[in-house]
């Protein structure tokens, strides 16, 4: 598909990065007066390195409608969305036209507190904070940034604000991916253990590919280092996310479909490899992510977008409208 446009695009300067400010849009969805006690719910989307803010338009687009729509959801509270290309990423760039400077997973949570910070300040300070609840949906490796900017103690208070969250396919902290493909360095290989469709000029091309693409250290636009990522977060189950006054913090957890990832991958990967050694060690890394506000077995099942490779919310944005209704109905609730 091409590139969806982001409307009404606007730009923020943080503090601490004065050489360049940030791109995103803030919407509101609706507007309720209410005696609730949720007078307002704000969404922010959270990239991941591949695509900027703009593949979030669908998304937005179908909650829109689905309000609109006579036989939509009729909330009764007001809706916000924001969207945002960090540093180096997307509409976000230098003003003198520069590649952004390095930094690391602790620059980007700090900016991400910042930002979030900043722009309810300029847009819902009309709010008390106890009265707007917000809710994340984060992509690939938004999921980990989402999840060390929830569990940074120096935040004070803030992060308790956040009431629930959307992981979609998230990118796997703990390892460099390479690693769990065979190694034929290795002495226990054996490669007639191979899957089938691979042979081993397959696998050491799969695993180049894997380093290239997707090692800690592998470039990216952003010139975001991702190298402590390990170190920050080694098990997906841990550190678990609490929310306001200790209560379970609600997550939903979505994964992509098997079948059409392992087609994607065939430009690096056999569809074998992935099956036999990639899918197993992500599905295992979801189930983890789910037990991150409470017990296995307390929540929800994990959500397959149908269709969709690692990139939902390009594949399957009423996959992820979907999710983001649901949290809402739980989270209004409460």
């Amino acid at each position: 598909m091409d590139a969806p446009t982001v409307p009404d695009v606007q730009h923020i300067t943080l503090p601490t990065k004065p050489e360049c400010s940030l791109a995103y849009s803030f919407t509101t969805l609706c507007s309720t007066q209410t005696n609730s006690r949720v007078e307002g719910i704000w969404l922010i989307f959270i990239n991941g390195v591949g695509l900027p803010q703009t593949y979030w338009q669908p998304t937005l687009a179908l909650l829109l409608s689905d309000l609109t729509n006579s036989s939509g959801p009729t909330p009764n509270y007001s809706i916000y969305t924001t969207t945002y290309d960090r540093y180096g990423q997307g509409l976000s760039r230098p003003s003198d036209g520069s590649q952004s400077k390095p930094h690391d997973i602790t620059d980007s949570v700090a900016d991400l507190h910042d930002f979030i910070e900043s722009v309810r300040t300029k847009h819902l300070s009309h709010h008390r904070k106890e009265d707007l609840k917000r809710v994340i949906i984060a992509q690939s490796i938004g999921v980990p940034l989402t999840r060390l900017y929830l569990a940074q103690s120096q935040w004070g208070s803030e992060p308790s604000a956040v009431s629930a969250a959307a992981f979609l396919d998230s990118n796997m902290a703990n390892t460099d991916m390479v690693s769990l493909l065979p190694d034929p360095d290795s002495a226990s290989f054996n490669p007639s253990d191979l899957p089938a469709d691979t042979t081993l000029h397959d696998l050491h091309l799969a695993r180049q590919n894997y380093t290239r693409l997707f090692s800690p250290s592998a470039p990216n636009p952003e010139n975001l280092d991702r190298s402590t990522l390990a170190d920050l977060l080694p098990q997906s189950n841990h550190p678990l996310i609490r929310s306001v006054d200790e209560r379970p913090f609600t997550i939903r957890v979505v994964a992509h479909d098997p079948a059409t990832f392992a087609e994607e991958s065939l430009k690096i990967c056999t569809r074998g490899l992935t099956e036999r050694y990639i899918e197993p060690a992500w599905h295992g890394y979801n189930k983890g992510l789910r037990t991150l506000h409470g017990p296995e077995g307390s929540g929800p099942e994990l959500v397959v977008a149908k269709g969709s490779g690692h990139f939902i919310q390009r594949d399957n944005p009423r996959c992820v409208a979907d999710v983001i209704w649901d949290l809402l109905g739980t989270i209004s609730e409460e």
